[in-house]
């Protein structure tokens, strides 16, 4: 199977997980993602998921850093990712660990973010969103 074959059966499944959850708006009337906590880089660029909404910033605190892996998770989730400070930029990287997008998305501000999928090995771009 190919990223783009692997891109789309992710979005069916997702689908039909989204689909599951209008079923049951009765029990679940708003997805929310919490309040998001701030995780810091390894030096190799790496961050720890803990919940689905997180702040992410660079290492010792450089100016700019590559965010290449994303450990935890399990397959499904949904996590949004932000800038933790305007001052530091944060660039997901697309296909050097297990993240898999389009391109390179830049977090440069608070309020640009990245939406992801877990499909269980790689976390897959859902939407992002630059907001300079």
């Amino acid at each position: 199977m190919n990223v783009i074959e692997g891109i789309l059966s992710s979005i069916k499944d997702l689908s039909k997980r989204v689909g599951r959850l209008e079923v049951q708006e009765h029990k679940h009337s708003l997805l929310n993602l919490g309040t998001p906590t701030t995780l810091t880089m390894t030096a190799g660029g790496v961050i720890t998921r803990t919940r689905s909404n997180h702040e992410v910033d660079t290492f010792g605190g450089a100016a700019s850093q590559d965010l290449v892996t994303i450990n935890g998770g399990a397959e499904g989730d949904i996590l949004l990712l932000r800038a933790a400070n305007d001052a530091r930029t944060v660039v997901v990287k697309d296909g050097t660990g297990n993240i898999l997008m389009p391109a390179d998305m830049t977090l440069d501000n608070d309020e640009d973010i990245e939406l992801l999928y877990y499909d269980g090995t790689n976390w897959l771009e859902i939407t992002g969103s630059s907001n300079v």
